[in-house]
């Protein structure tokens, strides 16, 4: 698979920052998720740098922010728009892409539902791994493979999506011990194929799509989309990844 157009997924998603938190209740659950796993994890609460690859507008960035003592945050994000969300923070916004940008030291490196988007994961995992102390934690979701079965071949975001061994491999290759590695199935049904695709485009999962979508274009999906999924339902299923690992 090529991988995204980086240009077209940071357009995407800055035209989703006013829609991102409604829609991303499967995101939500996994920020929700992620903190509960680090707490168990991790037994140090109070945290001097805290690094979050792809922040976003923030949706996991305020439960960190609950669940932990951050004394300051480095957030890094492909969206420039996306700094706006984090005015008040006792944090730096750097704009760029994670496969490019240096990170910083951190105490703790984390990151919901953003990692997919990345076109060279290991290299990812290693500068999180150089970015942290010995015995420090990287905490990440991110979506396995067998998300979004119903669209394949329909509609291609460019997204990577990597199994269970395959992330275990690439945290081992950088460093890391794993603590926690879970995998979760999550159904999101919808009135409709408009609504289906409103939500898609909502959360930003489009953003490798290189279409612009045309009346014609949304009614030949529907139909095809209907074809192979003969239920009569219209859903969405995810595979929602936690990982806890740690720096060896």
């Amino acid at each position: 698979m090529p991988p995204a157009d980086k240009k077209l997924v940071r357009l995407r998603f800055s035209r989703s920052l006013r829609t991102y938190d409604e829609a991303a209740a499967v995101q939500l659950e996994m920020a929700q998720r992620l903190c509960r796993e680090l707490k168990a994890a991790e037994p140090v609460r109070n945290f001097a740098e805290v690094l979050e690859l792809g922040c976003g507008t923030g949706l996991f960035t305020a439960l960190l922010e609950r669940t932990f003592q951050c004394a300051h945050l480095t957030l890094i994000d492909l969206v420039p728009e996306f700094a706006a969300c984090h005015t008040g923070r006792r944090a730096d916004f750097i704009a760029g892409d994670l496969d490019e940008v240096e990170f910083p030291a951190a105490d703790l490196v984390v990151s919901n539902a953003a990692l997919q988007w990345s076109a060279n994961l290991p290299r990812v995992m290693a500068k999180a791994a150089a970015a942290l102390p010995v015995g420090g934690k990287f905490g990440f979701t991110t979506f396995a493979a067998g998300t979004l079965p119903e669209l394949s071949g329909l509609i291609a975001p460019r997204v990577r999506y990597e199994t269970p061994q395959g992330l275990r491999e690439m945290l081992v290759s950088a460093g890391f011990a794993e603590r926690c590695l879970v995998q979760e199935s999550r159904k999101v049904r919808f009135e409709s194929f408009l609504a289906l695709l409103r939500h898609f485009k909502a959360t930003g999962v489009a953003g490798g799509e290189p279409r612009r979508w045309t009346r014609r274009d949304l009614a030949e999906l529907e139909a095809d989309y209907r074809r192979r999924n003969p239920g009569g339902t219209f859903e969405l299923t995810y595979k929602p990844l936690i990982v806890v690992a740690e720096k060896g």
